[in-house]
């Protein structure tokens, strides 16, 4: 593992994902990853009940974890994976908001919305085990153990993003390194922008968006 991503979801993971990949690091670990591979379900599910992963065998063979489910575990990945630098990726909270509530959140209609597509989501899952068990962990870990069930309501999932945000970069600071300089064996890189894009010359900026 050469970086690990603790944005969340729409705050500019799929840019970074491509940056490193133009940077020759890669391949990636995103949610997509458990689309394609559902026995990865269990794996992270067992990462939430706190029991024993392996991360470095689980992970073997990738070079960077972005995104959702591995953003909720960053703290277990810094200890996995000690040399590797940590990306925060950040982004406007009403922006923020607003784009994961019209993309991945309408997910959650599988699992709680009117009882025939429930019905019908449950009947397919034999059969596609990849999407059903992907909606299912993300309902579990992102919508219910990061925002409680209150997603919808957005001044509270703003403030659980902001919260989040917060207790990640405080970690950082902790370990005595908070800038894109200081990526070196045992210690940690946050690269953190709101709004400058991929493309400014700043090296400490990604943009805002998947």
């Amino acid at each position: 593992m050469r970086v690990i991503g603790a944005g969340f979801g729409r705050t500019g993971t799929t840019s970074l994902k491509a940056a490193l990949g133009e940077l020759g690091v890669g391949p990636s670990y995103t949610l997509g990853e458990v689309f394609a591979h559902p026995e990865h379900v269990a794996r992270w599910e067992a990462a939430r009940r706190g029991d024993e992963v392996g991360w470095e065998e689980f992970l073997a063979g990738y070079e960077v974890a972005v995104d959702w489910p591995a953003c909720s575990f960053y703290a277990e990945l810094m200890r996995a994976f000690p040399d590797a630098p940590v990306i925060l990726t950040v982004r406007d909270k009403a922006a923020w908001y607003e784009s994961t509530r019209s993309t991945i959140h309408r997910l959650r209609r599988l699992t709680t919305g009117p009882l025939p597509l429930r019905v019908a989501f449950a009947l397919v899952g034999p059969f596609a085990p990849g999407p059903t068990g992907t909606v299912r962990l993300a309902d579990r870990l992102v919508w219910e153990d990061t925002f409680h069930g209150r997603f919808e309501d957005g001044d509270y999932a703003r403030g659980s993003s902001s919260a989040t945000t917060r207790r990640s970069a405080a970690a950082y600071r902790r370990r005595g390194c908070w800038s894109s300089t200081c990526g070196r064996a045992g210690r940690r890189s946050v690269i953190s922008s709101a709004s400058r894009s991929l493309t400014d010359p700043s090296p400490t900026s990604t943009r805002p968006g998947r």
